[in-house]
């Protein structure tokens, strides 16, 4: 019998159904099944009851469910244990934030004996480098108009959110910016400028669909966006171009020593949050905990 066969049976249990089950552990449907008629047929039993409505357990699917996640929460405590004998480990996912990959190798830097790893993409690869537990905390931003559908996505990853900023939307500016002497600028001002924006802030915050009507800028009326998913090329970009940046307000500690400047967004309350993402029921280790101690503490300086 393998670990994924009882890793596969048992969220194939609390997610409810096979094809839900795919989904979390970002794999096919016939795969899970696959597995799951093997680890079936070697013990001779049935474990599940398949129907249209998903899966539930027989009597021997209960017995066997109830060991299987004591075998891959004692498979766990083997590998924390592995990790303190070879010393502490953060294991950090995040979207592109240089504030945060700062602050990152600051702790690395007072963390002398730490193993670390950190990791940076949009905010689906975030999520997937934590459902596939490459990381152990994903940092992320969202704004409001996500919140709700955020919510429900991260529900249905067995993921939660834990918040740490409350923040707001500004306007960054460099040299060439039209409105880099301004301090504040109108909703209709910004419809005449262009924009780069990290990919997952374009819709969120440029166009919100059926009643949401507060979008910071209409897209029907303005120029393409550039795309990026890196925080060195958004800052080449403001300092060398015309384009401006809608983003977090938390990013002003980035641009504090470049030319940069930021501008106020007179008619537009959007507000974002910036916190971390974990699974559900997982335990922290204390290295890990530190950190997310010393980000919450930076926030507030």
């Amino acid at each position: 019998m393998e670990l994924k066969q009882l890793q596969y049976f048992v969220v194939s249990v609390d997610a409810g159904s096979i094809s839900k089950a795919a989904e979390i552990l970002y794999t096919t449907q016939p795969h899970v099944s696959k597995t799951i008629k093997r680890m079936e047929k070697n013990m001779g039993m049935d474990l599940l009851k398949r129907g249209k409505k998903g899966v539930v357990m027989t009597k021997n699917g209960e017995k066997v469910y109830e060991q299987a996640q004591r075998i891959l929460k004692s498979m766990q405590e083997i590998q924390r244990i592995q990790g303190k004998e070879e010393g502490a480990l953060l294991r950090v996912t995040s979207m592109p934030s240089n504030l945060l990959a700062g602050l990152f190798a600051s702790f690395y830097q007072q963390e002398k004996k730490v193993r670390a790893k950190y990791l940076a993409g949009s905010l689906e690869m975030v999520l997937n480098q934590l459902c596939h537990r490459h990381a152990d905390i994903g940092f992320i931003f969202i704004s409001e108009y996500q919140a709700q559908g955020f919510k429900s996505m991260i529900s249905y990853k067995r993921l939660e959110f834990e918040l740490l900023k409350e923040t707001r939307l500004v306007l960054f500016a460099g040299p060439k910016h039209p409105y880099y002497n301004r301090t504040s600028v109108t909703r209709s001002e910004m419809q005449k400028v262009r924009y780069v924006q990290n990919v997952e802030e374009e819709i969120p915050l440029f166009h919100y669909p059926g009643h949401l009507k507060e979008g910071v800028v209409d897209p029907e009326t303005i120029p393409n966006t550039v795309s990026v998913c890196s925080d060195h090329a958004m800052m080449q970009l403001l300092q060398k171009t015309e384009l401006g940046n809608i983003s977090s307000l938390l990013k002003t500690e980035t641009y504090k020593e470049s030319k940069i400047r930021t501008v106020e967004l007179e008619d537009c309350n959007t507000k974002v949050y910036f916190g971390y993402v974990r699974r559900k029921g997982q335990e922290l280790d204390k290295c890990t905990e530190r950190f997310i101690q010393y980000v919450r503490e930076a926030l507030n300086d």
